[in-house]
């Protein structure tokens, strides 16, 4: 879990990097709401890769790697942001949830469980005010990102990192603020 704890200590980084940006200008579930199309973004990668001639799969393989784990570190980003935005320790909650418990035993397909998980947070979310029923939740969503990333030998932090890097240089990318 030393990963998680790296990913904590970056979140209130890039959680300043977004007020500087202007974006804090949303509610939870529109937050939630676009960490969705991440994991959808992420699904749509592998489900292009599944899709190719078996011939061509080997050529293309580390582009799309390359483009799991970008979506992947923007899920990440997007949890952190939130998790401080909610006020919520992203090392506690994820200790909280403990390992995730995969229905899935393709790592191809396990990522579809994200949906799961997001899905609950957003229902969660639905309420009045954030609470120990949304915090659970939105633990379990994240420990199954962090799982998922582990499973498949994904370097999170260095992705996540990297993206930061290209963040800041890209700054608004003419985004209204």
């Amino acid at each position: 879990m030393s990963e998680v704890a790296d990913l904590t200590a970056l979140a209130g980084r890039h959680h300043d990097w977004v007020e500087r940006m202007g974006w804090h200008n949303k509610t939870t579930l529109e937050t939630l709401g676009l960490i969705g199309t991440e994991i959808v973004e992420a699904q749509e990668e592998i489900l292009l890769y599944q899709e190719l001639p078996l011939h061509l799969k080997p050529a293309c393989y580390d582009g799309f790697w390359t483009r799991l784990s970008e979506e992947m570190a923007d899920i990440t980003l997007r949890l952190m942001d939130l998790s401080v935005t909610a006020g919520f320790d992203l090392t506690v909650i994820a200790e909280r949830a403990g390992p995730s418990a995969w229905k899935s035993r393709v790592a191809e397909n396990a990522i579809a469980e994200l949906l799961i998980d997001w899905k609950q947070c957003m229902n969660a979310a639905r309420k009045a005010k954030l609470d120990e029923d949304f915090m659970q939740k939105f633990g379990r969503l994240v420990r199954r990102v962090l799982d998922y990333a582990e499973v498949v030998e994904m370097d999170l932090l260095g992705e996540v990192l990297r993206k930061m890097a290209i963040n800041a240089e890209n700054g608004t990318r003419g985004r209204l603020m």
